[in-house]
């Protein structure tokens, strides 16, 4: 258990599973040590409204992205902490809610309550890519080969768009608002969270519902295993949960104090963090499933 001064709204593996990022109310991102829980960094974010909403780790783990409500997201050194690049979302009062890689860590995506999602080079920091919902856009991912990635929003769609035209390639839709969106392996298969307490799997190519699963309260995060056999979800009831990702059968589930923001299986399946406005992230050990 990974105790944090304030909720816990991410959490993000290395590949390599010996760190973890958390981002947490108290306007910093952290890095921990998974084996000894020792915080590694510390990485403070200025601004009288710098809530960390997402952390994501680069391909190769050499680079933390962090999203927060102060409109911007950074790119930072995960050894030293050193701030590399930040990037600015329009508006005043504009949040960063996600932030995404794509596969060989050349790109990274971001999405706000701007109602935009833009891809950016995460060398210069150009703008490459931006497309818009009619809502605030909660989540985005990258497909494995990074040729699409996907969003979800507050306008109850999730959307798949072409990462390098930004052109609509599918939208899917839910009856309460779309908090998260993951690729499976292979980019066959997008799993979408909702306010509606439902996650669902879809075929990316037809939008055809292959999966439907159910909390008794909202989903705010989904994350599928590595090679896409389980599904992960975090929900507003307090609980994580693995599902089958082919049959919907229910195969484990995890308790906090409060409810559950974030969810990330670690690079070999064989363990999944969870993140908490309990004020706390959590490993648990999933090797059995």
């Amino acid at each position: 258990m990974l105790r944090h001064p304030a909720p816990v709204r991410a959490v993000a593996f290395s590949p390599d599973g010996v760190r973890l990022a958390t981002g947490c109310d108290d306007k910093a991102a952290r890095l921990w040590n998974t084996a000894s829980g020792q915080q590694m960094l510390h990485l403070k974010h200025e601004g009288w409204q710098a809530w960390v909403n997402s952390v994501a780790v680069s391909p190769d783990g050499t680079r933390l992205a962090s999203g927060c409500d102060d409109r911007v997201a950074r790119i930072w050194d995960m050894t030293s902490g050193t701030p590399l690049l930040s990037v600015r979302h329009s508006g005043w009062l504009t949040r960063v809610y996600a932030v995404a890689w794509n596969a060989d860590g050349t790109r990274f995506a971001t999405a706000s309550d701007d109602k935009s999602a833009r891809i950016w080079d995460a060398r210069t920091g150009a703008e490459l890519v931006k497309v818009q919902h009619s809502a605030l856009i909660s989540s985005v991912a990258f497909s494995p080969d990074g040729a699409l990635f996907a969003t979800g929003s507050y306008d109850k769609t999730a959307r798949v768009w072409d990462a390098a035209t930004g052109d609509l390639a599918q939208e899917v839709r839910h009856d309460g608002l779309v908090s998260s969106v993951a690729f499976a392996l292979g980019g066959s298969r997008l799993a979408t969270g909702s306010y509606d307490g439902i996650a669902r799997v879809w075929d990316v190519a037809t939008r055809g519902q292959l999966l439907e699963v159910r909390h008794s309260r909202p989903i705010a995060s989904v994350a599928f295993s590595p090679f896409g056999a389980r599904l992960a979800t975090a929900s507003s009831d307090r609980s994580a949960r693995v599902w089958d990702s082919s049959t919907g059968e229910p195969l484990w589930e995890g308790q906090h104090d409060d409810l559950v923001a974030a969810v990330a299986f670690s690079g070999d399946g064989t363990r999944l963090a969870t993140g908490s406005y309990d004020k706390t992230a959590r490993i648990w050990d999933v090797s059995s499933l």
